[in-house]
């Protein structure tokens, strides 16, 4: 059974066979994930499997400059930096791949931004793939380039009907 949590309070043994075929999530996750989570540089969340981690992703806050919102979706909008949720990393040990695991980890994600938009702005969330097969991902759930070929963006309005 699959449960995700915050990485506080899991044991370091849960990530030690972690691979999901990207050296730089791997390192990441083994020796950040934890010290940026305690010191509110980024917040991480883990997807657990017999006590193992099968999963993660993490958030923080961030900004991104009106000139960079696409034509389409700036209607209305100030121009000056607008408050965006950022999913910086999300990725899924190599045996788990393909079977859902990161729609469950991304919906997480949508979720708890989702939630706390209502306390802390946030116009939409941002995130940089690490390659096409990552952005084909995210572009499954709605989210359109806005500044390079693997920067995505998902305005709240399409988040909160996601979720509806």
């Amino acid at each position: 059974m699959l449960s995700i949590k915050s990485i506080e309070g899991v044991d370091s043994s849960a990530f030690k066979d972690f691979s999901c075929g990207n050296i730089e999530l791997d390192t990441y996750l083994n020796q950040f994930a934890r010290q940026n989570h305690k010191k509110g540089i980024s917040k991480s969340f883990i997807a657990l499997a017999n006590d193992q981690v099968v999963g993660y992703y993490t958030l923080s806050m961030a900004c991104i400059e009106f000139v960079k919102i696409p034509a389409d979706h700036n209607r209305g909008i100030p121009k000056y930096p607008i408050p965006v949720a950022k999913i910086g990393r999300l990725a899924v040990d190599s045996q788990y791949q393909g079977k859902k695991i990161g729609t469950a980890l991304l919906i997480d994600a949508l979720k708890k931004i989702h939630e706390a938009s209502k306390i802390v702005a946030a116009y939409a969330i941002v995130v940089d793939a690490k390659d096409e097969i990552a952005k084909k991902f995210y572009r499954g759930f709605g989210f359109i380039p806005y500044q390079g070929e693997l920067s995505l963006y998902l305005p709240m309005k399409t988040i909160e009907k996601l979720l509806a």
